[in-house]
């Protein structure tokens, strides 16, 4: 069958996939599919961090919890998600179109523009986190200070720390303002 996406070209039927994946028409195009129950059980055991509950941070949780995993992740921030809560120069703003700055999965967003500015991409990003429930796999204010690999045991040391705010940083919505101490 000849494919065609714009403008009279046509698409070779090995890129149909990519295509139909990057219009975001399957609603979960890279999620895991469990072969059988007991590898999926197995998933609430394997212990996963992610750093930082930006976008992609956000992504990792909400693809682990689909995947079973119990995994938790941790921001700096304390009260907010996303990279964007720290970005709060006048006209922030994406550079690429909104609907390509969020993820197929979540879709679903009422952006109000086409170059969202910062609060917006910030109500998005809490928006996936309450939508698909994460929430509660945050550990907000919590800063991986250093990462160890120990070799005998196989695993990761992770060095956490809580993250003070004074009040000189902290918005009106309880959002920091520049850095931490």
């Amino acid at each position: 069958m000849r494919w065609k996406l714009a403008a009279d070209q046509e698409i070779a039927d090995d890129d149909m996939g990519y295509w139909l994946e990057q219009l975001g028409l399957e609603p979960q195009p890279r999620r895991h599919v469990w072969e059988s129950d007991e590898a999926r059980a197995g998933a609430a055991d394997f212990p996963v961090v992610v750093i930082g509950a930006g976008l992609n941070g956000v992504n990792a949780a909400i693809q682990l919890k689909l995947a079973g995993s119990t995994s938790r992740f941790s921001t700096r921030t304390t009260t907010s998600v996303g990279r964007g809560t720290q970005n709060r120069y006048p006209g922030a703003r994406v550079d690429l179109v909104s609907r390509v700055y969020s993820h197929a999965f979540a879709v679903d967003f009422p952006f109000k523009h086409y170059f969202a500015p910062q609060a917006e991409n910030e109500r998005y990003v809490t928006w996936c986190v309450d939508t698909f429930e994460v929430r509660d796999h945050i550990r907000f204010g919590v800063e991986v200070t250093q990462l160890r690999w120990d070799e005998p045991t196989g695993l990761w040391e992770i060095d956490l720390r809580r993250v003070r705010v004074n009040s000189r940083n902290v918005g009106p919505r309880g959002h920091l303002r520049g850095g931490c101490t």
